[in-house]
């Protein structure tokens, strides 16, 4: 094989193994039985909820309350796909860490007025400087790691966007009374 060709064939087969991951990444097509989350123009909530049916003018949904919602497909404004679910680790890293280090902080602040206890014992636990980083830093750690291991368990749908038609108009209310809205997207 000449070396044109073989370079050929290698460019082929990157170009083909580097398409399936991005072809996996793209969003749920819409369908019965795909998670949605829908935003109206005659309404400020969401709703969410599994496809049950669609056609050229209605989206059938059933919400997470299990009621069946009829949704004029020209009044939708944003709609979503669920892509799966996600931990909040980091979250909980950030929310217990913050709070270990807050704790650490006040238990090193309090009380410096009656440092002994009744048998003479000093109770006063931040004595130094380095005292007063390092127990903030290690409750904050385990604190930190307490919420993340809890953030983990702790799951959260992920959506992703679909996009509407290009140009879509809609007739709603407004503060006003009734309003017209414009959406181009490119």
């Amino acid at each position: 094989m000449d070396t044109g060709r073989r370079a050929g064939v290698m460019s082929l087969g990157l170009a083909v193994a580097l398409a399936a991951p991005c072809a996996a990444q793209d969003p749920s097509p819409l369908g019965p039985g795909v998670r949605v989350r829908l935003s109206v123009a005659a309404s400020r909530d969401l709703l969410k909820g599994t496809v049950q049916a669609l056609d050229q003018r209605v989206l059938s949904v059933i919400s997470d309350d299990h009621q069946l919602v009829q949704v004029p497909r020209a009044s939708i404004t944003r709609i979503e796909t669920g892509w799966g679910r996600k931990g909040n680790a980091r979250k909980g890293l950030i929310i217990g860490g913050l709070i270990g280090v807050g704790g650490g902080l006040l238990v090193c602040g309090t009380d410096d007025e009656h440092p002994f206890d009744g048998r003479g014992t000093n109770l006063d636990t931040c004595d130094g400087a380095g005292e007063w980083i390092t127990l903030p830093l290690l409750t904050g750690a385990a604190y930190g790691g307490l919420g993340a291991l809890i953030g983990h368990f702790i799951k959260s749908d992920r959506w992703v966007e679909l996009p509407l038609d290009k140009v879509r108009m809609s007739v709603g209310p407004s503060r006003r009374g009734l309003g017209l809205s414009l959406s181009v997207s490119f």
